[in-house]
């Protein structure tokens, strides 16, 4: 059983080690999500020079042979185009922000910080401040600081009780 509960803690450590910071991986999406704004609007912006390019062309042409009809056909046309295109851009941006704003709060349900408010501590040693997971670890006398979901405690150990929980 001793084994078994020593494999457990293990693999506990072993996952906790490779849990990423909920900051880092916001600022990893926020990165992500400003690569994506960029190239979306220089999509936007290419679309928008090619409508301009190919309008021109087909405005030199027109204007050739002179047709009032075909000109206004044309023109409309653009337009329903360039509303088209802005309402693409408008929906694939609320689309990721949505997105966003859904990891944003898996990523807020997953942080510590969630973990405190809920009414847990964390306990530190010090002067090392390295996170306390075993009453074993301690002494009577040693210090340690509790963090809370407002403020802290210093507190010093005035006794240990290692199988009580």
């Amino acid at each position: 059983m001793d084994d078994r509960l020593n494999r457990a803690r293990q693999t506990l450590d072993g996952l906790s080690r490779r849990l990423v910071h909920p900051q880092q991986r916001l600022q990893v999406l926020a990165g992500h999500f400003q690569d994506l704004a960029r190239r979306l609007r220089l999509a936007a912006q290419n679309q928008i020079l090619h409508s301009h390019t190919r309008m021109d062309e087909l405005s030199g042409r027109l204007r050739r042979a002179s047709p009032g009809l075909r000109i206004r056909q044309y023109g409309l046309t653009v337009g329903r185009l360039r509303a088209d295109l802005d309402a693409a851009i408008r929906h694939a941006r609320e689309r990721k922000q949505q997105s966003l704003h859904s990891l944003i709060g898996r990523l807020n349900a997953l942080s510590p910080l969630a973990t405190l408010q809920r009414g847990y501590a964390v306990v530190r040693s010090l002067p090392k401040r390295e996170i306390v997971r075993e009453a074993a670890s301690l002494r009577p006398g040693d210090e340690v600081e509790t963090l809370l979901a407002r403020g802290r405690l210093l507190c010093k150990v005035d006794e240990v009780y290692e199988n009580d929980t």
